[in-house]
């Protein structure tokens, strides 16, 4: 098995992957809080978009290794979900 490690220790920090990332978790609490979400895949797929929207404006590197990250935590559940029928 192979396995991937993607380093972030040289990347510089842009603050447009910061708003990035805080317009994302804001919104998301807010969702939690106003009860939007019916489990916790709808909101991963929620907070994977919002990362993916930002990426769109934001090209720095942090942020793109971390939605990469993170898309691949998130079908490791997926397939885990499936696996145990949660």
């Amino acid at each position: 098995m192979l396995f991937v490690f993607i380093s972030t220790e040289k990347d510089n920090y842009e603050p447009c992957a910061g708003d990035a990332m805080r317009k994302c978790v804001n919104s998301l609490q807010t969702k939690y809080e106003q009860k939007v979400f019916k489990n916790w895949f709808i909101m991963g797929k929620a907070y994977n978009e919002c990362i993916e929207a930002g990426a769109k404006t934001c090209r720095a590197a942090i942020l793109r290794h971390f939605l990469t990250n993170y898309e691949a935590v998130m079908k490791h559940l997926r397939e885990d979900r499936w696996k145990w029928k949660l």
